[in-house]
C-alpha cells in the first residue's frame, strides 16, 4: 500500500499517520488492548513456571551432607531446606555420616521432606 493511501485524513483533518491514529478513542483503545495483551502473557509466563521443570517443587537437595563447610546436624538441615523451600533431598554421605542416618530420616519424616535419593558407594574391587 502506498503512503498516500495510508494518510487518510482522521476527524480532525490531520493527515499524519494511519486513519484514526490521532483520535483520542482509538488512542484509549489502543492503550486498552496492549495492556490486556501485557496482563494475558504474563499470565501465561506464570502458569509456565508453575509448571517449569525448574520449579522449586521438583527440584532436590543433593550433597548438601557431605559437602556443608558448616556441618549441620540432621535438624539443622531440615530447617534450611524448609527455609528455602525445598522439600526433597537425595541423601549423599560420607563414612561419618552413617551414625546420623537414621536420625536424618526422621528427621526429614518429622520435617514433610521427602527423601528422593540415596547415594551408594559399591566398590567393584572389594569381596
Amino acid at each position: 500500500m502506498s503512503e498516500d493511501k495510508m494518510n487518510i485524513p482522521n476527524l480532525h483533518g490531520r493527515t499524519s499517520g494511519p486513519y484514526f491514529a490521532n483520535h483520542p478513542v482509538m488512542k484509549t483503545a489502543a492503550v486498552i488492548i496492549a495492556a490486556v495483551f501485557c496482563a494475558s502473557a504474563t499470565l501465561t509466563v506464570s502458569a509456565q513456571q508453575a509448571t517449569s521443570l525448574f520449579s522449586k517443587k521438583n527440584l532436590v537437595a543433593w550433597c548438601i551432607v557431605p559437602f556443608d563447610k558448616m556441618k549441620r546436624t540432621p535438624a539443622q538441615r531440615a530447617e534450611m531446606l524448609n527455609d528455602l523451600g525445598i522439600t526433597q533431598l537425595a541423601y549423599d554421605w560420607r563414612q561419618e555420616h552413617l551414625p546420623s542416618m537414621a536420625e536424618e530420616i526422621r528427621t526429614l519424616r518429622k520435617n514433610n521432606i521427602k527423601l528422593k535419593a540415596v547415594w551408594f558407594w559399591v566398590d567393584g574391587r572389594a569381596d
